[in-house]
This record gives structure tokens, sequence and C-alpha cells, in this order.
């Protein structure tokens, strides 16, 4: 049976990125041999509740910032994060001031906010002033990863945003669909390819987009599949009467639903 012949049921949220409350990530000022350095962490938990029963569906980020100055533990930076709940902070770490450029390393874990279970874990480096996005994955067997790319940046556009546009990025975390590599298109009359031959886990490139508010609709596709404009439904998923803005930054998360019955994207908005 293939997905793209089931009808999918299909929600939409529209999120800011919220701030976690208790910033408890600043290490002691640095001396003549350390620089401080910061970054921006994003939490984004894209899994069903029901899908490990070590997970209560709330997420904590732990981990640590390992530098070659010091090692600074994240636990307590992002708490409490829900189904399709993302959050973001910054986190300070001290790197020696003669290795001020190398990178340092990005220890995550990910742990359920009420019983304290490991989910999932990964690491990755770290460079003073990035924003990282950390993502919590559920499986089609029920089992839980993570994935971490770099935040979108408007930098990634070869020109500046026009007064009538928006960028926008698709990330696929579809777990029923996990080895599903996606499309996704912006449709208002003309139609642009927001995500080219996504896999699991990943994010696509930023792209440029005329906005029309309340006309603006999405849709994503099995990129084995021709795309069906016509009857947007029989697509992987799609949602229309948007009011994307223009100026503003968006992401487009694909991921199941609460019910295991279909897809839903979630969008997030950037200033």
């Amino acid at each position: 049976m293939k997905l793209w012949l089931i009808p999918l049921t299909l929600t939409l949220t529209l999120l800011g990125c919220s701030k976690s409350d208790d910033d408890s990530s600043t290490p002691p000022p640095p001396g003549d041999d350390v620089v401080a350095h910061v970054a921006n962490i994003t939490l984004i938990n894209s899994a069903r509740s029901d899908t490990n029963t070590g997970y209560s569906g709330s997420i904590n980020l732990g981990g640590s910032v390992v530098s070659d100055a010091a090692s600074q533990n994240l636990d307590g930076l992002i708490t409490n994060v829900e189904f399709m709940g993302v959050t973001q902070a910054n986190v300070n770490w001290n790197q020696l001031a003669a290795n001020k450029d190398d990178p340092s390393r990005l220890n995550v874990s990910i742990v359920d906010s009420n019983g304290g279970d490991e989910l999932a874990s990964l690491s990755d480096t770290l460079n003073n002033g990035e924003a990282k996005q950390v993502i919590l994955l559920s499986h089609q067997d029920f089992s839980l990863s993570a994935a971490i790319f770099e935040a979108p940046n408007l930098d990634e556009l070869d020109q500046p945003l026009q007064s009538d546009q928006f960028a926008i990025s698709v990330v696929h975390a579809y777990g029923p669909g996990e080895n599903l590599v996606v499309d996704a298109y912006f449709v208002h009359g003309i139609r642009s390819k927001i995500g080219d031959q996504l896999t699991f886990g990943n994010r696509g490139y930023l792209t440029r987009v005329t906005a029309d508010p309340g006309n603006d609709a999405i849709i994503v596709t099995d990129h084995s599949l021709a795309p069906d404009f016509a009857n947007p439904e029989n697509n992987l998923a799609n949602f229309d009467a948007q009011n994307l803005m223009p100026g503003k930054h968006y992401q487009i998360i694909v991921t199941e639903n609460e019910s295991g019955d279909g897809a839903h994207l979630t969008t997030i908005s950037h200033d």
C-alpha cells in the first residue's frame, strides 16, 4: 500500500521559537588565557508520546560543550518541550585564547522530562556564534533517535529578500515515511520547489518565494511520484490559505501527527 494513495489527516501549528526560562549555562568570566564563546541551540520535539515506553511526551536537553579550556554542562538549559514544541536558548562557554577559532564539541543528550530516561544522544562540532537545531525523531518501529543540523540563516540566500518575499526551508521528520525521499512545493498560482530530495532527519536549503498572504499553499510529496497539484490531498501532506508574511523566515517540519493517522505540518516562524 502506497502512502500517496491514502488521504492523510493534516493539522497545522504556527509557532515562534520560545526561549528557555532557565539559562543556567553561564561559565565563569574569561581570563587572559581564555575567551568567551556563545552559540544558540534549538530543541524541537517531533516524536509522538506513544513511541517509546520511556518517553512521556516531554523532553529536556542535556549534554555538554567541551572545549580545550573547559566542559560546560547543558543540563537545565532547555526543559519541558512537548510534542511539536520548539524552544531555543543560548549556551555560553570558554575556549583557550590561543585556539579561539577552533571548534568545540557539542555533546547532546535528549532526556525525558518526567522519568529522566535518556531517549537519544549525538555529537557534533560547535563554533562561536553558530546556531544549531536538535530534533527528536520517532521511527516506524517506535524507536527514537535525534538529528542535529545548522539552523537556517538568511545568509544562505544568494540575494537579500525583496519586500514581497519570505524565506522558507523544510525538515523531513515523518517517521512512517522515514525511508521516503520527499520534495516540497510552494504553490499559489506559481510553483516553487522549496525542498528537493530530502532524506529523513535532514533540513533542506533555504529558498526565497513571493508571498501572497491568505493564499499561500504548500504540498509535500514522495520524490518517486509526480506531485498532484490538482488534488493536493493525494500528496503526502499539504496545507493552504496560510498567512506567510513578507520579510519573514519560516521552517516547515513534516512529522506524523499525535494520533498516528496522518501527516502533520508545523510552521516555525523566525523574525
